[in-house]
């Protein structure tokens, strides 16, 4: 029997959000013209996603992505703009609809 201990188990989690950052990063330098280096816009690709995990319960790859998508038009800081601060508190919310209200939000705008 295949045991897998909970230190590999880390270090899978660990590639897998590597990878996710490192695809997140190339992505966004395909939205448009930068005027930042690799390695800045990794730091703040992995600061953002930290953000929307750990403040806002944003979870999932692909909502994360929209999420970068908002970092990316409006600012590091958007989160903290009133019209976005208030879906993103709301606990009730789950990450999907907070994404989505965000969207609306912004297209209303």
């Amino acid at each position: 029997m295949l045991v897998i201990r909970s230190e590999q188990m880390k270090a899978f989690a660990s590639q897998r959000q590597d990878e996710f950052h490192r695809k997140a990063a190339a992505r966004w330098s395909t939205r448009g013209p930068q005027s930042m280096a690799e390695s800045e816009i990794l730091a703040l690709v992995e600061r953002s996603v930290q953000c929307a995990f750990e403040q806002y319960g944003i979870d999932r790859e692909g909502l994360l992505l929209r999420y970068l998508d908002f970092v990316q038009d409006l600012g590091e800081d958007f989160h903290r703009q009133p019209w976005a601060a208030e879906i993103l508190a709301d606990g009730e919310l789950s990450g999907a609809l907070k994404i989505r209200m965000l969207e609306e939000a912004a297209d209303a705008r």
